[in-house]
């Protein structure tokens, strides 16, 4: 979807697999819930 499409070009995720699943999950889950991503605040 194009929220994921976003995701992927907006985040520097070129680098190893473990950094690509990272940064994607950082990137969704910060696009989703920005306020459970820092911690309730």
């Amino acid at each position: 979807s194009l929220g994921v499409n976003a995701a992927f070009s907006e985040c520097s995720w070129c680098d190893t697999p473990e950094t690509f699943k990272k940064s994607l999950i950082i990137c969704i889950a910060g696009s989703a819930n920005p306020i459970q991503l820092t911690g309730g605040g």
